[in-house]
């Protein structure tokens, strides 16, 4: 057997010490089938790989736009949420196998693992996930899909899930007083009041509220959403995601 760094035995010592280059991991980033992600100790992806999109359906702004566990079932929101301030004050050093059921564009819940690593120097969240296949959730599908309110147009948009919800016929993007005068009269002023806040301050929106249907019905909403800045560093405009809760208790 050769000892030298020549040999076999220094070619092996060589290649299990060599680090992989930028653009090995950014294959892997791309390529994988797994969700990697990272988010930030405030509930925030700050980055996400294409295997998002491929499994939820979701586009990586949508993802941003909204704390993690909106897009977690109710049911498992609490648990979830209480692992995290664990991993996040140290307590855990990593969470490894956890099952959530994971909000999904379409409407539909999806059983996802997941492993969940946090870097406190950094308050950072390093996850990895993937769905189990095979494993089925009677869930009926609910009401769900994103907005968008861009301040330079004064344009709200919705995606097409929600044109319905929103009574959206035309098509066409509305003014943002065209999507007030769709919230019920009791909730109007809050929502205006609140989403104007989000914007001055640039922080974090979340709300529930109702919007009367042309037929009769009223519906009822639950959103969020987050500014995005310009160059300026000031907001540009707001998006978010909403799903109708109608048949949810109410939020206390």
């Amino acid at each position: 057997m050769t000892t030298g760094n020549g040999g076999p035995d220094g070619a092996a010592h060589a290649w299990a010490n060599s680090a992989p280059s930028a653009q090995d991991l950014a294959r892997f980033w791309d390529l994988s089938l797994a969700m990697m992600g990272v988010g930030n100790y405030e509930g925030y992806f700050t980055l996400v790989n294409p295997a998002y999109q491929e499994l939820l359906g979701w586009s990586p702004d949508e993802l941003m736009s909204v704390p993690y566990w909106e897009l977690v079932h109710p049911d498992d929101r609490h648990t979830l949420v209480e692992s995290n301030e664990r991993l996040m004050a140290g307590v855990l050093g990593a969470r490894i196998g956890h099952e959530v059921r994971m909000l999904g564009r379409d409407g539909r819940y999806r059983r996802t693992r997941w492993i969940t690593k946090a870097i406190p120097q950094e308050q950072l969240l390093y996850t990895i996930a993937v769905g189990l296949t095979g494993v089925r959730d009677d869930d009926a599908p609910v009401v769900v899909g994103s907005w968008e309110w861009d301040l330079s147009s004064n344009r709200f948009t919705v995606s097409e899930a929600l044109r319905e919800v929103f009574a959206a016929t035309d098509g066409e993007p509305w003014h943002y007083q065209a999507f007030l005068q769709r919230v019920a009269p009791v909730d109007r002023h809050r929502v205006d009041r609140e989403l104007r806040a989000s914007l001055a301050e640039g922080q974090p929106y979340s709300d529930e509220f109702r919007i009367g249907h042309p037929d009769g019905s009223v519906r009822r909403l639950h959103t969020a959403g987050r500014p995005v800045p310009g160059a300026d560093g000031e907001a540009e405009r707001i998006r978010g995601i909403t799903v109708e809760v109608t048949d949810r208790s109410p939020a206390r």
